[in-house]
């Protein structure tokens, strides 16, 4: 068996869809390592809500913010940079998509045509009130450096419309558990893939992916991974695969995520696999 990693979501998933807390999943999460499997977190929360939520949970692994429109690996875990890479003083960052300031450019071309608020034009407080997250938390969210949420204002013929001009633009629509977001032609499978491939360098062969979400942005990532895991959700349907092959769980949340891990990883034990590296 290969080296295992594991992409997730965290609004929803990881954590829950109400509280934000991932209590249910901690003891999971130190499992993971103690075997030193990587748990990459890849979501449409911002560079600035991970550095935050990193250190409540004390995250050591590279994370995929905004979508799939960056990737940062800690250089802690990767010495040496790669060609296009943006570095900060802790991380390498590839990114896959145009910047956020270039779609709200594009936006603006649309605001008398269709009935839509974006992130830019709300306050934290209203943020906040949109997502359950705290004003401090909320601001964070607006940190935004490649994508825009919007909330739709408009018919839903109008909604379809304008997608297709979007799309003119070499820009897509992606719809998540809250929000529509506006961004590049990219998803959490295209950094998926590009983060697979450079594990693979690294244990000389390909790892197998097991991937878990709960929404309609998570959909890409689902399709692309060896193990998809659907996690149940309290607000809405499970969003179908293309492949029927997956996992769907019984519980919601950081319970259901919790589940489908010791699922596969027990699994992976009883095979006595050499895929939890010490």
């Amino acid at each position: 068996m290969s080296q295992l990693i594991i992409y997730t979501d965290l609004d929803g998933t990881l954590l829950d869809h109400h509280t934000y807390a991932a209590d249910s999943a901690l003891p999971t999460l130190a499992k993971l390592k103690q075997w030193r499997v990587p748990c990459v977190w890849n979501t449409s929360k911002t560079y600035a809500e991970l550095r935050v939520l990193r250190q409540r949970l004390h995250h050591q692994d590279p994370f995929i913010v905004e979508n799939g429109a960056a990737v940062y690996l800690p250089k802690s875990q990767f010495q040496e940079p790669f060609c296009g890479a943006r570095v900060s003083d802790e991380f390498y960052a590839k990114s896959f998509g145009p910047s956020r300031q270039h779609i709200l450019e594009v936006l603006q071309e649309f605001k008398d045509s269709y009935e839509f608020r974006s992130f830019y034009e709300m306050d934290a407080e209203t943020v906040a009130e949109l997502t359950g997250l705290s004003k401090t938390d909320a601001a964070l969210a607006k940190q935004r450096e490649f994508t825009e949420p919007l909330v739709w204002e408009d018919s839903p013929a109008a909604l379809k419309q304008f997608t297709a001009e979007l799309n003119d633009t070499g820009l897509q629509i992606l719809r998540g558990g809250r929000f529509l977001h506006v961004m590049g032609q990219f998803n959490k499978a295209t950094a998926m893939q590009w983060l697979t491939d450079l594990y693979a360098e690294r244990y000389g062969e390909t790892p197998v992916c097991m991937a878990l979400g709960d929404s309609h942005n998570d959909i890409a990532m689902l399709n692309a991974a060896d193990i998809p895991v659907v996690v149940r959700s309290p607000s809405h349907l499970p969003p179908s695969l293309e492949r029927k092959e997956r996992i769907l769980t019984k519980k919601f949340g950081p319970e259901g995520w919790a589940e489908a891990v010791e699922q596969v990883l027990a699994s992976q034990q009883s095979l006595n696999a050499p895929s939890m590296r010490s």
